[in-house]
């Protein structure tokens, strides 16, 4: 990396120094334990809530009932919570060979994985603790904006490498 780059002390801040020549980040890492976190945290909610309403199985047709709100953002997290994990984690491993990637490419890339990240989890915020399902609010809003935003910019950067 050279030394002239205004974006360099934001990659120096992600970027961890590891054995060998490689730079490898905690993004990969931190973002699938989130995920992760996300789609079992959201189950157990989804349990406690069916268990507080005594239903053993599915969930009412009310967009307000809270046990509904949760079931569609444990589901919406499920389609979509693997396949971010896996392209951040490719793409963190390929970035991390500064000979094969331009130095432009990582320094879009890694801030646009964590905007990634916050995209899914202000969108499953929203989802999960709006007032209803039937109303969009801001949270989700910006959140899927965000996420299919940053998820096609980065999709293009796995082609790109």
């Amino acid at each position: 990396m050279s030394n002239n780059t205004p974006a360099q002390p934001i990659v120096e801040a992600i970027v961890i120094a590891a054995p060998g020549a490689l730079g490898l980040t905690r993004i990969a890492p931190t973002a699938i334990g989130l995920l992760g976190g996300l789609v079992f945290g959201l189950g157990v909610c989804v349990s406690m809530e069916r268990n507080k309403e005594g239903r053993p199985a599915g969930c009412p047709d009310d967009p307000t009932n809270p046990l509904h709100r949760l079931v569609v953002a444990h589901r919406n997290t499920c389609e979509y919570a693997p396949m971010i994990g896996l392209l951040i984690y490719y793409l963190d491993r390929r970035l991390a060979c500064p000979i094969i990637v331009p130095d432009i490419v990582a320094y879009t890339a890694y801030p646009a994985m964590l905007g990634l990240l916050a995209s899914r989890l202000a969108l499953t915020a929203g989802l999960a603790w709006g007032r209803s399902i039937a109303e969009v609010n801001s949270a989700r809003y910006l959140g899927a904006w965000g996420q299919y935003i940053f998820g096609i910019f980065l999709s293009g950067i796995a082609i790109y490498i």
